[in-house]
């Protein structure tokens, strides 16, 4: 099991080395003993091979059979696991020891000897051993990893530095503070645990008083336990502050510590002890007993006791070995690394059998011939550099090379120094330690070990030095021997052009072998990365990096951090690859297949057996991992591949080539032997640090200084940091400069190095107002040292000055400095060079055709230059119009460089700003429409602003491969600082890619566009109208294609806000390659309608036009044939298919937010469709706060080559995704190509039209405390397969298993959520599922209210988009109006944030279900941190506070911290007033005359009116009742006070009335007067006689108004006596009946009955009353009346369930049908008086009722 968890966490199996050397090696003669790796049946593990004594030890020389004499060798003993040496005698030498020597276990030359050709040599010495039956366990560390550790970190290091026996031992390794124990496998036996230990035992760790001077001392552990730490520790031990020693007592001071400095320590029950044994210098044989009665220990024979007993120690607690460990979880404290870490050593550990016996003695010799004789040119060497010339500078790195070993098949090389300051990497590259300063003369010594295999066994070699090998199938130019990187020698092999295959090479078939290939892994993070090596056919068994982001989603992602595979036998379909159970890392790795005629195929990585998939595809992925060893289905080779079979790929090839390399590929016969020969470098001198600075000296303009950068190089840490800045003599404050190392954006690949180094930026003000002249700015390290830049200093002369333009009344002729001297033309403004602080206003009554307007210079921070406007008579409305007239970009004036390198398009504009910076547009009109259409259509723009990085820098050709363009594009920088502001752009005719535009930028034309990149780019509070095909964006300007590199995320105080766009058929708002943009506040809508497109099919005729054609592509003013519609047309809209569309979206960003934009009523038809978008190489987008309203394509795309941290909260979609012409995986809420990193607190209300939630090859949601709600159901569309929740992305009617979670959300209806298929994973956890639509309306305080109202008005400060209806507006969908150019105008802006009253219907009703039902949002993800530090969420959609949240509630809408409405400032002073009035009128007796019901009225008011004053909480609403009812009562005296106070009660009182109560005679009469009292209420000018006729009106009509008469006696009477069978009665009876009910319902039917006629309705009901009564039964036999049977029993009497009292026949009604009486509703009391008392018991009953305070948002 341990095995296998150490191969999932990619560690490296080691092995035993047993290496030789080349021909001048030495020769061992010795039992027989072959140095070459097998691999075992089982495991996988190379082994020595089966000797002639399996199992004995043998007695081994590091090199083999020959030696020349004077290199160094090693003669050890060599024992495999199933055995442990116990005990061996001193080496000696039986023959050649009077020349020859062992020192240390090394062979040795003596001193003064000469080594001779032929010297023979034998070793010999005695070793004792246990054999396998009589050992529990045992382990010499000769393989790596052998111990199971019990954290992460494998805390001990098998090293060659010493050993006891084999070739290394145990010393503690620092990885980590969690590290902890490695440990044995489970014993669970008694025995005695021996290990041997080597202890230095030096001086200075020794030294008490010396230790206990330091400052601080921590503590040294190392040694064994037994069971654990606490129970039974030996070894070597100074306890720390915090242990307890013997009897658990704490140590007082350092000095009790330190004692056990001297002497081997042993702890049990958790406490450190001292022994009796001291410490020594040497190897130590420790011994730990275990027996029933507990464990004994033993030191080099000696019992242990503890320090000053004599007694030995019994450890009775440890009676079992459970298990053992070696400890070494204190590697990383400091005195460990001082004095124990690769100083101290454990060596040949092993558990006796409690019966084991004796050991076995054996004697052990070795021969070794001296051969000193051989060597040719082509010797093996190690050359430093180029030639070995050259000095190794501190603060660089070198590299040795080894030479001369193209041929061999090298196995392993090894490096060491002689200078332990200097350290040396696997591939030869010297570097220094930290805190080395070299002294003069210091050099250094490379040697390297090289490890090789016999030629004779070798099949095939390629070390990519000479010619090319892998060439059979007319492959060799796919690949190419790079300089870039490689592994010993010069060159690797890495990918070259874009042509796709694999390389191979054809071999002999042949079996038995070993195909070893090293892979260089430079871990990118590209969306895409495939390359490898492989055998056989591609797809038998390659190893590499096979990720690509939309098919890692098969194997669960695991090929993007894991190598992958595909192996001969296992299924692959949907063009997977499987992945295996190795981590990718960056360096270089060793890719093994181990061929067996017999056993089959072994795959390894770094010595380690991969595992698996054997199924991968869309329909059935096993991630159940497998170990590819010994695989039947391939047992011979005859094919090497190199697999680059994706170079077409961009974004492969970005990362691939020069990054990722092969080398050492070899084929050797299983069982071949190893030489090793060992070579030594020149003396490399060694050299201080010499700076150099870049730039080397600086420009600065004194007056409108800029930011100053120079790099540093080299950088050492704590040396180069710079400690202060000079000018001149003069310090520069701390605040005016920074200093660190430069860091490349996200996602760029190929930064130029010198702009990663260490940089000093100071800030411009430090170089204001320097005099004119040379300066130096000094720069101070902390090192001392002093680097110099010189400074040229001048001031800028240009002074502010102010251009005017009016076409109306401008003369080129005048100085164009006033607005009554204003220039004409913008021909005459093309001749200016603008400078800082310029502003150029544009006369708004003017309009100018024709116009391009491509000013020169630039403004300088916090001086720019300004275009805008005068003279519109403070009309906002009114702009200067510049109509562009079709504009083509001037491929004379401006090179379009960096257009030419992949983009091959040129842009323009009516404004174009080109290769300036410091500009502002604001408050101008611009369109830009021509018929005809030219292929310079392709970019056309409104305004264009446009940054060619490559011309700027003096660019004449294109840098000549992608890294070059890449590092050229950032020596370039950004433009800075460019605004466009309230503008009006309209009509622009761009070329649309579905017409036929060519160019990888054919989708960038239209309104607003920036290229290039650019720093504080404002492009705000403008409306962009009717323009083909953006309305606005920006682009980095790609060099290369759409792969990560292109989309760094690089320029900074990008915001695109506030915008109203309308009528473009493509994209709405695009930012790329920016860090922490804000999109916000903008309105969207009526996006995806061409108005001008006359097609949706190609119009290019007669043309050449190709990508592939550059000139064809730079012929802009070649016409196509293309046309479109007349300027101004708003009618027949046509969709735009083909190319990718969104509203809203982002794509190379880091850190960016969508938030408060509203896109409503959008139909792209194309891919992609939705209102937004995290596309390509995003990293934590968060989109919040947003309303869409019915976006074609869905609420929001997210793509799998987005990265982490994308999250989706409190939007609120209505209706999204349409099923106008797309595919079932666009025509979802969610186009789901990648998984968002958490979705949660949406309210999401589905039409019916949406066939699933997330559409798209991603079935991993995170779900949570979202509202999924369909008040019209969910969709039936057979086409679709009816609604599921997840789908596929190639439009066939797939419900794939969904993964992830989905908890704590709210479903309406439950067949939303029961569409999850059976099989799928993911967490479904409290979830709320509604039926009914009762159930649905109790979540929501009005959701049918809000539904009535779509699409509401969001943005605050926002137009109407309103105007003419559009025939033929295809699908139906869209605004169905589109504004006139003239109507634009007008438009004002979004202002900010949402108007919350739109969306009080979707709040959280007082006891909705969603209430508490949430949870806290808090899964793991990797940019969570970051996501959480740079958008912290503080609100909900209403603004709520929820920064603090631990109750949550479902939805965007949290109730539960929702603020009370703020109580209101409420006057009295209106109450007293009217309060005063009415005391007063009852004082002077003017209330005594009033009848009853006023006087009543009158005590009534005045007394609310006291309570309601003596009330210090009163709220606004009993005030104004209380007010109300004082006001009534005086007017109820007296109606005709002065002004509009009588018509103002009269239309308050008018209010009152509910007219469907009257007949309707009269009510036209009093609605008309109503609403002219209310217009003459409404009039301040009105006069006092209109005020009075109105008055006189309103009341005349009120007092005309009769309530109907009350008929529900009579309604009731009918409906109890009609349907009766009147054949049991009379004739003239039923007659008599039958008129009276004809009266009656004739009566009911009367509308025009008032309270007047209240007598009819009685009489009616009278009369049909007396005629039922008057029923009279035929004679039917039965003897009258007598006691019946019958169910209902008049008389009381029988069996009746039912009883009625009286004496009526038991077959009528009886007296339910009694007698009415009649109502009376019509008193004729004054109409005033009546509707006063009407208002006053309103207005008492509310004075009752208790006024809830609404929730909200503040």
């Amino acid at each position: 099991m341990y095995r296998e968890e150490k191969k999932m966490k990619s560690r490296k199996l080691g092995r035993k080395l047993l290496s030789g050397t080349l021909a001048l090696g030495l020769c061992v003669t010795m039992t027989p003993f072959v140095p070459v790796t097998a691999v075992a049946a089982a495991g996988g593990e190379e082994t020595p091979a089966v000797t002639a004594e399996p199992g004995a030890p043998e007695l081994a020389v590091t090199g083999g059979n020959t030696w020349n004499g004077t290199d160094d060798i090693r003669v050890y003993v060599n024992a495999d696991d199933s055995i442990a040496v116990d005990d061996m005698s001193n080496l000696v030498i039986a023959e050649g020891g009077d020349k020859y020597e062992i020192v240390d276990g090394h062979l040795k030359l003596k001193d003064g000897m000469t080594a001779e050709n032929g010297d023979t040599i034998t070793i010999q010495t005695e070793v004792n051993y246990y054999t396998e039956d009589q050992l529990l366990w045992s382990d010499g560390l000769e393989t790596d990893n052998s111990l199971i550790p019990s954290t992460d970190y494998y805390g001990l290091n098998h090293t060659e530095t010493m050993s006891r026996t084999g070739v290394k031992s145990g010393t503690p390794a620092p990885l980590n503070n969690s590290q902890d124990g490695v440990w044995t496998p489970d014993i669970d036996n008694t025995g005695r645990l021996v290990f041997w230990y080597y202890d230095p035992a030096t001086e200075a760790e020794m030294d008490q008083e010396a230790l206990a001077a330091r400052d601080e001392f921590d503590q040294v552990k190392f040694g064994m336990a037994v069971n654990s730490y606490q129970a039974l520790l030996l070894g070597v031990g100074i306890p720390a502050s915090g242990d307890t020693g013997a009897d658990g007592a704490k140590f007082a001071d350092v000095t009790e510590r330190l004692a056990y400095a001297d002497t081997y320590t042993v702890r049990y029950n958790g406490n450190w002890n001292r022994t009796n044994i001291e410490r020594s210098e040497g190897w130590h044989k420790m011994e730990i007993d275990v027996s029933s009665t507990g464990a004994k220990m033993y030191i080099d024979g000696d019992a242990v006791c503890l320090n000053g007993s004599e007694d030995q120690l019994v450890v009775s607690g440890v009676t079992t070995i459970e298990k053992a460990a070696v400890a070494v979880n204190w590697a990383t404290k400091d005195e460990m690394v001082e004095f124990v870490n690769d100083k101290h050593f454990i060596d040949d550990m092993y558990i006796l059998k409690s019966d084991a016996g004796e050991p076995t003695t054996k004697d052990l010799s070795a021969t070794v011939t001296v051969q000193t004789s051989g060597g040719t040119e082509n010797a093996l060497s190690l050359v430093f550099g180029d030639d070995n010339t050259g000095a190794l500078a501190k603060g660089e790195t070198g590299r040795v090379y080894l030479e001369n070993a193209e041929d061999l098949a090298i196995e392993s090389v090894k490096y060491t120094t002689d200078n332990e300051n200097i350290t040396v990497s696997e591939d030869g590259t010297l570097s220094y330690a930290a805190g080395y300063t070299p002294a003069a003369g210091d050099t250094v010594q490379v040697t390297a070990e090289v490890t090789y295999y016999d030629p004779e066994g070798v099949v095939f070699v390629d070390s990519f030095e000479g010619d090319k090998k892998f060439t059979d199938g007319d492959s060799a130019t796919l690949y190419k021997h790079s300089t870039a990187g490689s592994l010993y020698g010069r060159q690797a092999a890495t990918a070259d052009t874009t042509s796709t295959g694999s390389p191979s090479v054809d071999i002999d078939s042949v079996s038995d072998v070993t195909v070893t290939a090293w892979y260089y892994d430079a871990n990118g993070g590209a969306s895409q990365t495939k390359f490898g090596f492989g055998i056989n056919d591609n797809d038998n068994a390659p190893l590499g990096v096979f990720y690509d982001g939309s098919i890692s989603a098969l194997v669960d992602g695991m090929t993007e951090t894991h190598y992958g595979t595909r192996v001969k036998g296992y299924t692959y379909n949907n063009y997977g690859f499987g992945t295996t159970d190795v981590e990718r890392s960056t360096g270089w790795h060793k890719f093994q297949w181990i061929i067996d005629s017999e056993n089959g195929l072994t795959m390894t990585i770094d010595d380690q057996v991969i595992s698996t998939n054997t199924i991968v595809g869309t329909d059935q992925t096993d991630m159940d991992l497998v170990k590819v060893e010994n695989n039947s289905n391939i047992t011979e080779l005859n094919r090497l591949a190199i697999r680059e079979n994706w170079n077409n790929n961009a974004t492969n090839m970005a990362e691939i080539s020069d990054r990722h390399f092969i080398d050492g590929v070899s084929v050797v016969k299983n069982g071949t032997e190893t030489t090793t020969e060992t070579v030594v470098s020149v003396e490399i001198p060694l050299q201080d640090i010499e700076y150099t600075v870049n730039p080397a000296s600086l420009e600065v303009d004194s007056t409108y200084p800029e930011d100053q950068t120079v790099y540093i190089n080299p950088y050492v840490e704590n040396d180069t940091d710079v400690a202060k800045v000079l000018i001149d003599d003069t310090e520069v404050s701390t605040e005016l400069w920074t200093a660190g190392m430069g860091e490349a954006p996200e996602n760029a690949q190929n930064y130029p190095d010198e702009m990663l180094g260490y940089r000093l930026i100071v800030d411009g003000e430090a170089f204001k107002d320097l005099s004119d002249g040379a300066h130096t700015l000094t720069i101070v390290t902390a090192a001392g040292s002093e680097i110099t830049v010189d400074v040229a200093a001048y001031a800028n002369e240009h002074v502010p000055t102010d251009y005017y333009l009016s076409n109306n009344d401008g003369d080129d002729s005048n100085d164009g400095h006033s607005p009554e001297t204003a220039w004409k033309s913008f021909e005459k403004l093309q001749s200016v060079t603008f400078g800082p602080g310029d502003h150029i206003y544009l006369d708004a009554q003017s309009t100018w055709s024709g116009v391009q307007f491509r000013p020169e210079g630039s403004g300088a921070e916090g001086a720019p230059i300004v275009l805008t406007k005068y003279n519109d008579g403070g009309d906002s409305s009114k702009r200067p119009i510049l109509n562009g007239d079709g504009t083509i970009a001037d491929l004379d004036a401006h090179s379009y460089l960096a257009f030419d390198a992949w983009r091959k398009f040129y842009p323009s504009g009516t404004i174009e700003l080109i290769n300036v910076e410091q500009w502002e547009i604001r408050g101008i009109e611009v369109t830009n429409y021509a018929e005809d259409m030219q292929k310079g259509a392709v970019g056309r723009n409104g305004i264009a602003i446009i940054y060619d990085y490559y011309e700027v820098q003096g660019l004449t050709e294109l840098p000549a491969s992608n890294a070059a363009k890449e590092e050229a594009f950032y020596r370039a920088g950004k433009a800075q600082h460019f605004v466009v502001d309230d503008c009006y752009v309209h009509d622009v005719t761009g070329y649309h890619p579905i017409n036929g535009a060519v160019g990888a930028g054919g989708k960038m034309s239209g309104g607003i566009n920036a290229y290039g990149p650019m720093d504080d780019l404002q492009i705000n509070n403008n409306i962009v109208m009717y323009c083909d095909v953006e309305g606005i964006r920006n682009d980095v300007l790609a060099w290369m294609g759409d792969t990560r590199t292109q989309f760094p995320a690089y320029m900074e105080d990008v915001s695109i806000s506030n915008n109203y766009i309308a009528g473009v058929p493509g994209d709405g708002v695009v930012i790329s390659s920016a860090d922490q943009p804000i999109l916000e506040n903008n309105y969207l809508t009526d996006a995806g309608y061409s108005y001008y497109a006359k097609t949706n099919t190609s119009n290019v005729s007669g043309v050449t036009w190709s990508t592939g054609n550059l000139a064809s592509c730079r012929a802009v003013e070649e016409y196509t044939g293309g046309t479109v519609k007349a300027m101004g047309n708003r009618q027949d809209p046509i969709t735009m298919g083909s190319t990718n569309f969104a509203g809203l979206w982002f794509i190379g960003t880091k850190d960016a937010v969508a938030q408060y934009n509203e896109a409503v009523n959008n139909v792209w038809v194309c891919n992609d469709s939705e209102a937004f978008d995290a596309d390509m190489y995003c990293w934590g987008t968060v989109f919040q706060y947003n309303y869409t309203y019915r976006n074609n394509g869905g609420f929001l795309l997210t793509m799998s080559t987005m990265d982490d941290g994308t999250i989706v909260r409190y939007n609120v979609s209505v209706e999204d995704a349409q099923s106008v012409g797309i595919s079932e995986s666009q025509n979802g809420l969610f186009h789901y190509c990648g998984a968002a990193d958490a979705i949660y607190n949406n309210l999401f209300i589905l039409g019916d039209k949406v066939a699933t939630m997330f559409g798209g090859p991603s079935n991993e949601v995170y779900f949570y405390n979202n509202i999924v709600v369909a008040p019209n159901g969910l969709t039936e569309d057979t086409q679709f397969g009816g609604f599921h929740i997840n789908g596929s992305s190639d439009g066939t009617i797939q419900n794939p298993r969904l993964s992830g979670e989905m908890t704590n959300n709210l479903f309406y209806p439950s067949q939303i959520v029961d569409s999850v298929v059976e099989g799928s994973t993911v967490t479904l956890e409290n979830n709320i599922s509604l039926d009914s639509e009762d159930e649905l309306k109790a979540v929501f305080e009005d959701l049918d209210g809000f539904m009535d109202a779509q699409p509401v008005k969001a943005l605050l400060g926002r137009s109407d988009f309103t105007g003419d209806p559009v025939d033929n507006l295809e699908g139906g969908k869209g605004a169905g109006v589109a504004m006139s150019p003239e109507a634009g105008r007008s438009v004002q802006t979004p202002t900010g944030g949402f108007d919350l009253t739109q969306f009080e219907g979707i709040k959280l009703a007082d006891e909705s279900p969603a209430i508490g039902a949430g949870k806290v949002v808090d899964r793991e993800y990797e940019y969570k941190e970051q996501n959480d530090l740079v958008n912290p969420l503080k609100v909900d959609f209403f603004g709520n506070d929820i920064s603090e949240q631990e109750i949550v509630d479902i939805g965007p809408f949290q109730y539960s911290y929702a603020e009370e409405e703020p109580e209101e400032t409420v006057s009295k002073k209106t109450l007293e007033y009217f309060l005063k009035e009415a005391k007063g009128l009852v004082e002077d007796g003017s209330v005594n005359g009033a009848v009853d019901s006023v006087k009543q009225l009158f005590e009534e008011a005045i007394a609310e009116g006291e309570a309601v004053m003596a009330k210090e909480d009163a709220t606004r609403e009993e005030v104004q009742n209380a007010s109300l009812k004082l006001m009534l009562a005086i007017h109820a005296l007296n109606m005709k006070a002065a002004d509009k106070t009588d018509l103002e009660m009269a239309l308050e009182l008018a209010e009152s009335i509910d007219v469907t109560k009257d007949v309707e005679e009269g009510q036209e009469e009093f609605l008309a007067a109503k609403e002219e009292a209310q217009k003459v209420m409404d009039d301040s000018d009105a006069m006092q006689p209109e005020v009075d006729a109105a008055w006189d009106a309103l009341v005349e009509a009120m007092s005309a108004l009769r309530l109907k008469a009350d008929k529900s006696a009579l309604e009731d009477l009918i409906n109890s006596v009609q349907g009766i069978d009147l054949g049991k009665y009379t004739t003239a009876s039923a007659a008599a009946f039958e008129k009276a009910l004809a009266k009656a319902q004739s009566v009911v039917a009367d509308e025009a009955l008032s309270e007047d006629n209240q007598q009819v309705v009685d009489d009616a009901v009278k009369e049909l009353q007396a005629a039922y009564t008057a029923l009279e039964e035929k004679d039917n036999g039965s003897g009258g009346q007598g006691t019946s049977d019958s169910d209902q029993n008049t008389s009381g009497t029988g069996n009746s369930d039912q009883t009625t009292s009286g004496t009526s026949d038991g077959n009528k009604a009886g007296s339910e049908a009694g007698s009415a009486s009649a109502v009376k509703t019509g008193d004729s009391a004054p109409i005033v008086l009546w509707a006063v008392i009407v208002i006053v018991a309103a207005g008492a009953a509310a004075g009752v009722l208790t006024v809830r305070k609404r929730r909200s948002g503040r």
